[in-house]
C-alpha cells in the first residue's frame, strides 16, 4: 500500500520536473533566440 503511494508520488514529481524542464528550456530558448532573430525561422510552438 505505502509503496504504491510512494511510487505514485515519485512518478508525479518526475512528470512535474519534466514539465518544468521543458518549460524552462522553451522559455530560455525564446528569450535568447528572439533577440538574435532566429525566432522567425524556428517554430518553438
Amino acid at each position: 500500500m505505502l509503496g504504491g503511494i510512494e511510487e505514485t508520488c515519485r512518478s508525479r514529481r518526475f512528470e512535474l520536473e519534466m514539465m518544468l524542464d521543458s518549460f524552462n528550456q522553451s522559455f530560455l530558448l525564446k528569450e535568447f533566440i528572439r533577440p538574435i532573430g532566429f525566432d522567425d525561422h524556428v517554430n518553438l510552438g
